[in-house]
């Protein structure tokens, strides 16, 4: 069944990342994960290959069942980042304030918006998950805030950062290799007009924050974030909140349609091969 598709797979993801941390392949004292590590890249290959393989599995079912199956996995995402939270907020060692830590960043909203995508069957947000939202994510997985740059790999620091991303990364291919959302000029763009109207209502959310509980919000990063020297430079050249980020909507624009122009310009290649092969045989 989809139940038992979705938790193997959830399993196996987590089963394996253990292993493999495990003394049996890493010297004590080499248990850690940080960017462009071992086990980092091995977190990197399963998110990337595992989609393709529930895509295999999942051949031949109806698009009802498929986006169940995405919804399902969704809300098991959204769930373990709940978790995650949680255990951060009970962790002596990490200075955890609330109206910090809401669902409210890029990567974290995805999974979220992954279980509505699937409830409405709207293309658009799928669109976003996967042309916005794995970029973000891989991002975050490539430059950590700091006190995530290199942690025990058995920690919920480790499990919950590097774990979570994983899962949006997860997330944004199965909406493509379930055939759900097309890679097309049209839903690229319309990922980026939705990744500006995110930021804008999070923008608002920031200064509702700002001028009540928390006046360091900062959500989407609208108001900058220093740890990221990319942010930090384009703030500097534009010294407005929100509107700093215009480069990086703009570059949006240019990547999602650059990925669309080579997945087409493979896609027509791949027709073309298989005609020629036709042909041959039939001569």
């Amino acid at each position: 069944s989809l139940y038992s598709i979705a938790t193997i797979v959830i399993a196996g993801d987590l089963i394996s990342y253990f292993f493999l941390s495990s003394g049996k392949y890493f010297k004590r004292g080499n248990k850690m994960i940080t960017p462009f590590n071992l086990p980092w890249f091995v977190l990197i290959t399963l998110s990337f290959s595992l989609p393709f393989f529930i895509a295999r599995k999942l051949e031949g079912k109806s698009r009802k069942e498929k986006l169940f199956f995405v919804k399902w996995f969704s809300i098991v995402s959204a769930l373990l980042w709940v978790l995650y939270k949680y255990l951060l907020s009970i962790d002596p060692d990490f200075s955890f304030v609330f109206w910090k830590e809401l669902p409210l960043q890029p990567c974290n909203t995805m999974l979220w918006l992954g279980i509505i995508a699937c409830i409405l069957d709207n293309e658009t947000i799928m669109s976003y998950g996967y042309y916005i939202g794995i970029p973000c994510a891989l991002l975050a997985l490539m430059m950590p805030e700091s006190g995530f740059i290199t942690v025990s790999i058995l920690s919920n620091k480790a499990i919950g950062y590097y774990g979570t991303h994983a899962l949006v990364v997860m997330q944004g291919l199965m909406f493509v290799s379930l055939g759900l959302c097309k890679i097309d000029y049209k839903n690229a763009i319309r990922s980026v007009v939705f990744f500006i109207f995110m930021a804008f209502c999070a923008h608002v959310v920031n200064i509702l924050l700002r001028v009540t509980v928390y006046p360091e919000a900062t959500y989407y990063y609208t108001f900058g974030f220093d740890e990221n020297f990319l942010l930090r430079a384009f703030k500097r050249f534009i010294p407005v909140p929100l509107l700093y980020m215009t480069p990086i909507f703009i570059a949006s624009v240019f990547v999602t349609c650059l990925e669309t122009l080579i997945i087409s310009f493979l896609k027509r290649m791949k027709e073309v091969s298989a005609t020629n092969r036709f042909v041959d045989r039939a001569l």
